[in-house]
């Protein structure tokens, strides 16, 4: 009997420590339960959305012609420099941040008679490769590949591959022989005539190349000179730059020049696109013919207007496209070469030729800039003689001082 009141008790003294509270865990039920009765409802967070950037745009595209009236006297010097040169395409020259002229000569399109406007795109060739070099620096700004990145990365067949690197696609030293311009030096024997025939594609066009059709090629690839002993200016270059961009970022070269160059420089007419072009450009005997893509990716396929390469300009050189670092070791010159650009001093520069058309653009140190394309094949007609002249005849009547330039500043 004992032993069962021992038992009753203790099970009574256990369930009064069951049910009993630790001041601690008293006070901090009783805060809690104020803080919530306190607190009022409130409204969900509204999400913060980042308005989108404006346009950065230094020119009108709707505008056929621009003739600043501030610099009559030189438009009129262009005007007649034009006609004394039977010059056929579109012109844009802008100095001081301001464009000063941009305006179509000639026919758009000989055949139809469509007159040449300001507006107008044209095949640009190898003023294509400074925007190649500049995806390639957006790429190492990103850290998804580096310049002294040998060629074995991206191109293992390829039997001189550990000696190249991207720099030396870049600065045109890799020695690699230009495939475009010497395909009788590039290719085997038994392919040469076939790539001659299908290089190029008139008006019945497919894409007689299969796209990369360099790479069946590319292990036996000659040399011409030991990788960067000189300076040799190569097509092969470019093309293999704009293949190691669909290598690493997995898009088309295509995409990702639309996204990320073309949009952002606010390049409103520039494609990559087989002949699409607002002019035309033909033979002398009325023959039309265009580099496909699949042989002129990232060395020469862009089209753009005028208003397309000012853009480009003014956003490369005003920093916003690759980094300031990047964009110093693009612009240094190595034997007149830096990345896709051409520099004489304070002089940068390059011409572009496809078959029927051909192109010039150059930014000078005394913010200069002109912007030459033609419709006309360079036999015929050389944008980059052309062009080469217009800052000359502009110094010539103004010699760079503003006080010089008459009337108002309205265009």
């Amino acid at each position: 009997m004992k032993k069962i009141t021992a038992i009753f008790l203790c099970c009574l003294l256990l369930a009064g420590c069951a049910g009993e509270k630790t001041p601690i865990e008293t006070t901090e039920t009783v805060e809690a339960v104020t803080s919530r009765s306190s607190t009022q409802p409130t409204e969900p967070a509204v999400p913060v959305v980042e308005p989108e950037p404006e346009p950065t745009l230094f020119c009108d595209y709707e505008a056929d012609i621009v003739e600043n009236r501030a610099y009559s006297k030189f438009i009129k010097a262009i005007d007649d420099y034009a006609a004394e040169n039977e010059f056929q395409g579109a012109v844009l020259i802008a100095w001081d941040d301001e464009i000063v002229l941009a305006k179509g000569y000639g026919y758009a399109d000989e055949v139809t008679g469509e007159l040449c406007t300001a507006k107008d795109t044209f095949e640009i060739g190898s003023v294509s490769k400074q925007m190649t070099a500049a995806a390639i620096m957006q790429l190492v700004d990103s850290g998804a590949l580096s310049v002294d990145n040998t060629l074995d990365k991206y191109f293992p067949e390829y039997s001189h591959a550990e000696n190249v690197t991207i720099k030396n696609l870049l600065q045109m030293r890799s020695g690699l022989m230009d495939f475009i311009n010497s395909p009788d030096q590039f290719f085997p024997e038994d392919f040469v005539e076939q790539y001659k025939e299908l290089a190029d594609a008139g008006d019945e066009y497919e894409e007689a190349l299969a796209r990369h059709f360099l790479l069946d090629y590319i292990e036996e690839a000659p040399l011409c000179y030991g990788p960067d002993s000189c300076f040799f200016y190569s097509n092969t270059n470019y093309y293999l730059l704009g293949l190691i961009i669909e290598q690493v970022t997995g898009d088309s070269f295509q995409t990702y020049m639309q996204r990320e160059i073309f949009g952002p420089c606010e390049m409103l007419t520039a494609n990559n696109d087989f002949r699409e072009t607002t002019a035309r450009g033909y033979y002398e005997d009325g023959t039309s013919e265009s580099m496909a893509l699949s042989t002129s990716l990232g060395c020469g396929s862009v089209n753009a207007s005028v208003y397309d390469i000012y853009q480009w300009t003014k956003h490369l050189f005003g920093g916003t496209v690759i980094s300031e670092e990047s964009l110093e070791e693009m612009l240094t010159e190595v034997e007149g070469y830096g990345y896709g650009m051409r520099i004489n001093e304070d002089l940068y520069y390059h011409t572009g030729n496809t078959d029927c058309f051909n192109a010039f653009m150059a930014v000078y140190g005394d913010s200069f800039t002109a912007v030459v394309l033609t419709n006309k094949p360079k036999k015929v007609l050389s944008a980059g003689d052309f062009g080469s002249e217009l800052h000359s005849i502009f110094a010539d009547i103004y010699a760079h001082d503003p006080e010089t330039v008459e009337g108002s500043t309205e265009s």
